[in-house]
This record gives structure tokens, C-alpha cells and sequence, in this order.
């Protein structure tokens, strides 16, 4: 559903006749939900929801002539269903309680105003199947528009105004899980750093030394492409500490960190970095088989 003008149509500013036809202009609809996002200070997400109706709209519009009484009473249920996040919850229990009628009457009602057809489209009501839960109908779009009113903190209260006003996309509001969602990232979620950097001060390390050990150590590396390289690598695949896999390497040369390294698929070691330090320290033979 496009986002449409809110004026009334003999109250929109004249324009000059166009030669094209303007077949994709909809008639407006005569309600509209206001959806209300509103972040308090300190942080605290408001949710709601108001039903407008536009007057003229609906006088003029022709839905009030086109239902029959037993119809609106049928349409103002499924109206007053609408939770604080937006959603249309008129399930056949609901509307019959609502309206003080069995459950197979709700459904009956709902379906003669879903087969009701205005303005050339569905009905007047919509069937939406949820997978665990009973369906619910919602209004129509031709019926209902949607805008989304948002007001941030330092605004006015959501109760002493009109807050700014923005064209609202035609998706329905996000549940109530999701806002729990946004509102928890935005006021608890740190970024990686930040948790890293506290959990090694937690273990009594300083982060800022610990990156300038890495860089130091990054000097002393062999150089890319050299055996010396491949055998920094696997050391600390297996999970070798940077400054032990160098000074193995230094001490015994890259062939038989190399050798060793590669026999460690066929040797079950429960610590695979103190095993393959002692093979190297010690130069195992190789494993059964090889």
C-alpha cells in the first residue's frame, strides 16, 4: 500500500491537467492507524497505536452505504481488536466475544465481509493464516492506511501533541518481541573491542601491551612463502604459543617442525600443542602405519 496524502481530495492544491492517464492514483482511505514509536529519557520504548478516522472520507467514500448493519457491527470488532504495536488480533473467538456470539458465528460474519468486494479489489476484511495459531482478518488496505508517528527524547510527551510526522511503509509493525529486541541492543550492546578489551583486563592483562607484543612479534616472523613460514603456522595451528613456535624453530629448523607437525592427524593427543612441542623437542618416530 503506497503512503498517500492525508488531505481530502477538494482540499488538495490545484494542479495543472496532465496529458497522461493517471490510473495509478487510489482513492484514500477513510482510516488510518498511527503507529506511535516513542523513546523516553532515560531510554524507554513506548508502543502504540491509534485508529484515525478522516470524516469526510468516510462519508464520502461509500463503504458506510455498501454495509449492512449486521456487516459494520462485524467491521467495528475487527476496528477495536488493534493491539498497542499495530496488529489487527480479530480472531473468530475474539470478534465473538466482542460482539457477544458463538465462535461459528464470529467466523460467518468475517467471511461475508471478506466476500464483500469495494473500490474493485478483496474484501472488506482479509483472512491471515498464522502457522501455530488461529487465523486472524484484518481490515483491507483500501480500508486502512498506516503512518508512523515518532517523537524522540527532549520531544513533547506522546499525550501533549502531535509529534513529526512521516510516511509510514505499507509492512505491518514490528511485534512486540522485535521492539524488545532494538530497545536491548540499543541500550546494552557493546561492540567487540569493548568486550574483549574488558575480558582481558578481567584475566589481569593489559590490552594495549598485549597489541604491541603482536606487533613486535609480527617482525620477528619468517618471511611469507619460506618453510620457515609454513612451519610458524602449523605450530600455531596446533595451538603452539607465538614465542615457544619461533624458539622451536630456531632451535630445530623448519624440516622437522614440518615432519612432526604433519604425523599429529594420526596421533591422539589430548593437548595437541605440549605433544607436538615434545615431538619436536624430542623428535618422535612416526606413527604406525606411516
Amino acid at each position: 500500500m503506497e503512503p498517500t496524502d492525508l488531505q481530502p481530495p477538494d482540499l488538495q492544491p490545484h494542479r495543472q491537467p496532465s496529458a497522461e492517464p493517471q490510473h495509478s492514483l487510489r482513492p484514500l482511505q477513510p482510516l488510518r492507524v498511527e503507529h506511535r514509536r516513542v523513546m523516553l529519557d532515560p531510554p524507554r520504548f513506548v508502543p502504540e497505536s491509534l485508529l484515525v478516522v478522516t470524516p469526510a472520507l468516510l462519508r464520502d467514500c461509500g463503504l458506510l452505504a455498501l454495509l449492512s448493519d449486521r456487516q459494520a457491527r462485524t467491521l467495528l470488532a475487527v476496528l477495536s481488536l488493534l493491539t498497542p504495536d499495530g496488529r489487527f488480533e480479530a480472531s473468530a473467538p475474539a470478534v465473538a466475544r466482542v460482539l457477544g456470539t458463538t465462535g461459528r458465528g464470529a467466523e460467518e460474519r468475517l467471511r461475508e465481509l471478506s466476500r464483500l468486494e469495494w473500490r474493485g479489489g478483496e474484501g472488506v476484511v482479509i483472512e491471515v493464516a498464522r502457522e501455530q495459531a488461529l487465523p486472524v482478518w484484518v481490515p483491507a488496505p483500501a480500508v486502512v492506511s498506516r503512518t508512523l508517528l515518532e517523537s524522540t527524547p527532549g520531544e513533547a510527551d506522546p499525550g501533549s501533541g502531535p509529534p513529526s510526522r512521516h510516511a509510514a511503509p505499507p509492512e505491518e509493525a514490528p511485534s512486540r518481541r522485535e521492539q524488545v529486541y532494538r530497545h536491548s541492543r540499543a541500550r546494552y550492546a557493546r561492540t567487540r573491542e569493548e568486550v574483549e578489551a574488558q575480558v582481558l583486563k578481567l584475566l589481569g592483562k593489559d590490552p594495549e601491551t598485549l597489541a604491541e607484543q603482536g606487533r613486535g612479534a609480527a617482525e620477528d616472523d619468517p618471511a611469507e612463502g619460506t618453510p620457515e613460514a609454513a612451519a610458524l603456522q602449523a605450530l600455531l595451528t596446533y595451538g603452539v604459543p607465538r614465542p615457544a613456535a619461533l624458539s622451536l624453530l630456531e632451535r630445530f629448523g623448519a624440516e622437522r617442525c614440518l615432519r612432526q607437525a604433519g604425523w599429529m592427524g594420526r596421533r591422539a593427543a589430548r593437548d595437541p600443542a605440549r605433544f607436538l612441542a615434545a615431538a619436536i623437542e624430542n623428535d618422535y618416530d612416526p606413527p604406525r602405519g606411516v
